[in-house]
Formats: structure tokens, C-alpha cells, sequence
């Protein structure tokens, strides 16, 4: 059953704010190396991931699930596996829009991560954080 208690409901405020930050922090690396740098999209994707991916590895391990191991090393390599699958998805996903579809890479870039968030926040807290149910 779907928890909403008053702390779930903040912890998955405090979860998208620092995922926004993340996805402008990702947009400005992705733009930034395809517009200036003439990085490819797909390289350029993988980049902007793994910055935003750091940031919000460390925002979230603090401020959203308060998890005390947020920095040891098997939770951050379970961050990792949990962020490699979703980048394999994502990557496949952005090359089939982009080079399939038309769709404009920015554009496919935000409608992916606004699908990718909601499942993320579930494996993050569930496997990264190694939060309870019952907290």
C-alpha cells in the first residue's frame, strides 16, 4: 500500500526538488557540450548524467532519505547499478526519439527524465538508501 504519511510527502518533496536542480544542472552540461563544444548528443548525455548524477547522489543521501550510509561504498556502488540501468534505458530511449522520431534531443532529454523520476525515487530508496518500509 502507497504510504503518504506527512514525512513520505515531504521526503518525496525534498526528492524532486533536488532532482530539478539535478536535471538543470544536466540540461546546462547536456547544451553546453552540444551547442559549444560540438560533443555528440549521446556523449554528451553520458557526461551531463554522470555530473548530475553525483550531485544528486550526495543531495539525496543527506537531504532526502537522511540515510546515515548514504557515503559508504556499497551504497553508492548499489547508487551506481541502480543509475547504469536507468542510463542504458534512457540512452537507447534518447537515440530511438532523436534518431527515429525527430524528436528535438532536449526535448526527449526532460520527457525522459520526467517518466525516469518516479521509478528512480523507488529503486533509490528502496536499494541506494536501504530505507524501510516502516521509516
Amino acid at each position: 500500500m502507497l504510504d503518504l504519511t506527512h514525512e513520505r510527502l515531504l521526503e518525496l518533496a525534498r526528492f524532486g526538488a533536488i532532482g530539478l536542480l539535478c536535471a538543470c544542472i544536466s540540461l546546462a552540461v547536456l547544451i553546453g557540450l552540444c551547442e559549444l563544444a560540438n560533443v555528440n548528443y549521446l556523449l554528451a548525455y553520458f557526461i551531463s548524467f554522470v555530473v548530475a548524477n553525483i550531485c544528486g547522489y550526495l543531495l539525496n543521501g543527506h537531504y532526502t532519505f537522511r540515510a546515515s550510509n548514504h557515503l559508504k561504498r556499497k551504497s553508492f556502488a548499489v547508487y551506481v547499478l541502480v543509475n547504469c540501468v536507468s542510463l542504458a534505458i534512457n540512452s537507447l530511449a534518447l537515440r530511438i526519439l532523436v534518431e527515429i522520431f525527430g524528436v528535438w534531443y532536449v526535448t526527449a532529454t526532460i520527457a525522459l527524465a520526467a517518466i525516469s523520476a518516479p521509478v528512480n525515487f523507488v529503486a533509490h530508496r528502496a536499494l541506494s538508501y536501504r530505507v524501510d518500509a516502516t521509516s
